[in-house]
């Protein structure tokens, strides 16, 4: 027999894993233990911080990752950055646990999944590849392109 509480302890229990993962990744990325790469402080430098417009319509040299220039330039003001430079990677955590939730809800489609079985999955899957865990939390346009690329599917 199937009772409304059990569900509802089911759910918290995937979404509890994943607020665990999705803590575990911020605390990293935030906390210095990821320093800061040449890439991200020159894309924040020469395109963000002078604000979306500029992100969008200048190119004095490549940027391709203009979404995501344009997304941190409407998020995360210049003074959170200039106190602690780490705030550059807010997009990117915003984009990776939004990238967490739409991959849960497409593996309880798919699998059938529910409780610690799809926290569990969706966890292990973005942590399966120590590129993608990188990848998540560096303040580029990769997160964010994962995050489309689920909602396209």
């Amino acid at each position: 027999m199937n009772l409304p509480g059990k569900a509802i302890r089911t759910e918290a229990l995937s979404y509890g894993v994943l607020g665990i993962f999705f803590v575990a990744a911020a605390a990293l990325s935030l906390s210095g233990a990821l320093p800061l790469t040449y890439d991200e402080a020159w894309t924040y430098i020469e395109f963000t911080r002078h604000g979306a417009v500029y992100s969008a319509t200048h190119y004095p040299l490549p940027n391709n990752h203009v979404a995501f220039s344009i997304l941190e330039a409407l998020v995360v003001p210049d003074t959170w950055v200039q106190s602690n430079p780490l705030w550059i990677r807010l997009g990117s955590l915003g984009a990776l646990l939004a990238t967490v939730l739409v991959l849960r809800r497409v593996l309880a489609r798919l699998l059938g999944l529910s409780g610690l079985a799809l926290g569990a999955a969706v966890a292990g899957l973005l942590l399966s590849s120590p590129l993608v865990t990188l990848y998540a939390v560096l303040a580029r346009g990769y997160g964010l392109g994962t995050l489309l690329l689920l909602v396209a599917v």
